[in-house]
């Protein structure tokens, strides 16, 4: 794809990351330049491009998964929807964000995805947060 710019890959290397999950072949971490709180991502620790690179019980998983972490976030924010977005664009790994966008102004003009908006949690915040999806997810 021409234009596009080749990244690095931050789901291979989460040395940077907030994981919030991790087994065998799934991690879930807090995205880094979200607009919402408790934005989520969901992805296979293998790298992979697409769904159809998994196995069919390992692409089950996986939506299971992102299932289960629509309803710990629907249960923590009680938000007006949940976003479940799988693009690919930027990033070659097979991943999906899974966002609680808090009103409707916020879902019709796609401000969850703004990565010029992102917001900056207090050190308490970001703690507890964590502390509270990681319970939903036991």
């Amino acid at each position: 794809m021409e234009g596009l710019k080749k990244q690095k890959c931050f789901l291979c290397d989460l040395s940077t990351a907030t994981v919030l999950f991790e087994d065998s072949d799934f991690v879930v971490v807090l995205d880094a330049f979200s607009a919402v709180p408790g934005h989520l991502i969901c992805a296979p620790k293998k790298h992979v491009k697409s769904l159809s690179e998994l196995s069919e019980t390992q692409s089950k998983e996986l939506i299971l998964l992102v299932r289960k972490l629509d309803t710990v976030l629907r249960n923590i924010f009680n938000p007006f929807r949940i976003a479940i977005i799988s693009s690919g664009l930027a990033v070659e790994h097979l991943h999906f964000h899974v966002v609680p966008i808090p009103n409707e102004e916020m879902m019709w003009d796609f401000k969850y995805l703004r990565k010029d908006q992102t917001i900056e949690y207090s050190k308490q915040e970001k703690e507890e947060l964590i502390e509270k999806i990681k319970k939903g997810l036991k």
